[in-house]
């Protein structure tokens, strides 16, 4: 059996009209280790390397595999050997300068590397050519080519086909163990390796070489139901290492080529289905031995777009054992033909971007803490666009132990934003006031009828409530006002603040805007309880109030629930007439939140004490009362202080038209970030040879690039025995968005006192 003969498995076409197009990318890229370490003068970063051009464009088993997505993420092959045992090649094209490993040579005879045929040139070409941007490159082109010449002399010349030698494919293997490849590129067919070729073999995977073999070309005579016995045989019994090549791709009829079809002239899976992974090996470009281009054809074509997938993977990946490297490009192939891994495209089509990507459970390096990599929280609205402008990256392992640097900014959400208008029409409400001696009691309802409509038009699912809930849904706000004397006043409320509670108990009302709303927690909430306490001091009066409830959101899991506490204490001072100046201090404290934000996984599933000191002047200027409000404070966030401000300035009248009317102007900034963010401590680089992260401290930056500026118009009058109220509003950079569009409402409203 040592003077059996192998065939190559190809055939060649002359026509060059080429089509293609480019591959995606990645928002996680991998780490091959830490991080250089930084000169003592930083040099300029140097601009991104275009993948993208007419040379890759050209090259289209790699643009068929995706491969832009390793390219991009770094992997070329560098440092990569792949042996490749064919018919040689043309060590003198432009393709191989530098890129031959000196243990190549011809294991047939004393020929050298020169190849008569040119087989064994585009094998090497497709696998590995150079991106030079002339013509087209490899799959990993920066990859290290050991070449073996095995075809026996004289017979490429004599005969349509070479005849290769299984004594020397057998020790072309041995010298491929010994240059230290990774990947033996075997573009061959005919039947199960004789006993002395199949113990190389055994060699090579023992030394934790992959072998990569051609599936055959029998599909188009109806024998090629399976793998040729080369292939199938070492498959079957050295699993996990070695790899069937098939081919996908047809004439599509339209001058393209139909990726979703096993080529023709290709074997199928069949007994190896579990072992056979398809790319493209119907009309690929590559140079013959002069260097002039054709298109090639035929499984021996599309085995070297694997072997490259491979380098490409053991570069980027130096942990991957040859077992996990196959696991993950049969794993991350797209499913071809019957769902699942099937008798014609065996596992599927190859998919470099998809085995570039992180697989399985993700991890922090350093630790086994699960991580989201698209949501790990949502900010609040505060920090408005915060998320689009930060770059905060760690490191991640995959169940691989892979390493990748993702980007965390990019996994948290923005906030919810606001719609007053919506809001306003989702609750239409009906108000009652009773007074009874010191006494006064106030009740808000949604009538029955509006909370029907509402069920009809969105659903229970969406307004958050099941039946139960629904059916007790007609009440939503209530409180109680008692005067205890002149100088003393307590309330008891619920769904109303402790802010507006304050206000209450001041008589410091004023009109309902919609939009310029003066809110100190901010989001979406449902307030539970509130009392309020005032007593005053002559000029003077002193008030106190706290509020408990949730900050409510919906995310992939349905209806969120954090529970906060808002206190406020404030100091007013009315001094002159229509003169009054108001100090004040809040306390909002929330264990699983931050402003109703929701900050998990890497950011430590924190809640956060928020500390925010006002200051107001209010003062009637011949009718008109002007007022100033500006609030700063800080939120205190997983150790780290994050600097907070609002303000708001207010003109507004009574008796503008009619007596007992109100008109009133208001432009605001709502709660906004000021500066300041999470500090951290994130692995931000990985040594894969000790298997440790490098741990630094990151500042995660939660100052948001957008403002919002709101202008209110807001008029009320009693009419009818309740109240109609009308505004308009104009919001620049709505949610502290800088590309938000403005949002421009209008709403009246009538309120019927019962």
């Amino acid at each position: 059996m040592g003077k059996r003969r192998l065939l190559i498995s190809s055939a060649v076409g002359l026509s060059l009209a080429l089509s293609a197009c480019g591959g995606g990318g990645s928002t996680s890229r991998p780490i091959s280790g830490p991080p250089p370490t930084p000169s003592p003068t930083p040099t300029p970063t140097p601009p991104p390397t275009n993948f993208d051009t007419t040379e890759y464009r050209a090259s289209t088993a790699a643009v068929a595999a995706s491969a832009i997505t390793a390219y991009e993420a770094g992997a070329t092959g560098t440092g990569i050997k792949v042996a490749i045992i064919d018919t040689g090649l043309n060590p003198d094209l432009r393709d191989f300068t530098g890129r031959i490993d000196p243990a190549s040579g011809d294991v047939a005879g004393t020929r050298g590397l020169g190849d008569s045929d040119g087989h064994g040139t585009a094998v090497a070409a497709i696998f590995g050519g150079a991106k030079d941007d002339v013509e087209t490159h490899g799959v990993a082109f920066d990859s290290t080519i050991v070449a073996f010449r095995a075809d026996s002399p004289g017979t490429c010349q004599t005969s349509s086909d070479c005849v290769l030698l299984e004594s020397n494919l057998a020790d072309g293997i041995d010298r491929a163990i010994a240059a230290d490849a990774l990947v033996v590129n075997l573009s061959l067919g005919g039947g199960a390796p004789s006993q002395p070729l199949f113990d190389a073999m055994q060699r090579a995977v023992d030394a934790g070489l992959i072998l990569v073999i051609a599936a055959g070309n029998d599909g188009g005579t109806g024998q090629g139901s399976n793998a040729d016995g080369f292939a199938l045989v070492p498959a079957q019994n050295f699993p996990g290492q070695v790899i069937i090549a098939g081919s996908i791709g047809v004439d599509d009829g339209a001058g393209g080529t139909d990726l979703d079809q096993i080529s023709e002239f290709s074997n199928r899976a069949g007994d190896g289905e579990q072992w056979f992974l398809a790319a493209l090996g119907y009309r690929l470009q590559a140079p013959d031995q002069n260097g002039d281009q054709f298109l090639w054809s035929g499984t021996s074509f599309a085995t070297p777009v694997i072997s490259g997938a491979i380098a490409l993977l053991a570069e980027a990946f130096p942990n991957l054992t040859p077992q996990e490297i196959t696991q993950i490009l049969f794993e991350s192939a797209d499913d071809l033909g019957t769902a699942g891994t099937d008798r014609i495209f065996g596992q599927g089509r190859i998919n470099i971007g998809a085995a570039f990507q992180p697989s399985g459970n993700v991890v922090l390096a350093g630790s086994r803490e699960s991580l989201s990599l698209t949501n790990n929280g949502r900010l609040p609205s505060a920090a408005g666009d915060a998320m689009r402008t930060m770059s905060v990256e760690a490191i991640a392992l995959d169940r691989f132990d892979r390493a990748y640097a993702l980007d965390l900014g990019a996994t948290l959400g923005a906030a919810r934003q606001r719609s007053p208008l919506g809001e306003t029409i989702a609750r239409p409400t009906q108000s009652r006031t009773s007074t009874l001696g010191g006494l006064e009691v106030s009740t808000s309802i949604v009538p029955r009828e509006t909370m029907t409509g509402l069920a009809a038009l969105e659903g229970e699912e969406r307004l958050g409530m099941g039946p139960d809930l629904y059916r007790q849904a007609r009440f939503i706000a209530g409180s109680a006002v008692a005067r205890l004397d002149d100088d003393k006043a307590i309330a008891l409320g619920f769904g109303e603040g402790a802010a507006a509670m304050q206000r209450r108990l001041e008589d410091s009302g004023g009109p309902a805007f919609l939009a310029a709303r003066d809110e100190a927690i901010g989001g979406n909430v449902r307030r539970d309880g509130a009392l309020a306490y005032r007593q005053q001091f002559g000029a003077i009066g002193v008030g106190m109030a706290v509020e408990s409830g949730e900050y409510s959101d919906r995310d992939h899991t349905g209806i969120l629930a954090a529970p906060y506490r808002h206190s406020d204490i404030g100091i007013d001072w009315r001094y002159g007439k229509g003169r009054s100046a108001r100090l004040g201090y809040g306390l909002i404290e929330e264990r699983e939140s931050w402003l109703g934000g929701r900050l998990e996984g890497p950011f430590g599933d924190v809640g956060a004490t928020t500390h925010l000191f006002s200051l107001e002047w209010r003062e009637d200027v011949a009718g008109l009362l002007l007022g100033i409000k500006a609030q700063r404070g800080w939120s205190q966030l997983g150790g780290s202080n994050i600097g907070l401000d609002a303000y708001r300035i207010d003109m507004s009248r009574r008796g503008m038209f009619v007596p007992g009317d109100q008109l009133a102007l208001r432009v605001s900034q709502p709660l906004r970030v000021r500066s300041g963010g999470l500090n951290i401590a994130l692995p931000t680089g990985y040594d894969y040879a000790s298997e440790t992260a490098i741990v630094s401290d990151v500042l995660v930056p939660f100052t948001p690039t957008g403002r919002e500026i709101t202008g209110e118009i807001a008029y009320g009058t009693g009419l009818w025995g309740g109240t109609l109220d009308a505004n308009l509003y104009y919001r620049r950079e709505p949610g502290h968005i800088a590309d938000a569009d403005d949002d421009v409402g209008a709403a009246i409203r009538f309120t019927l006192g019962l």
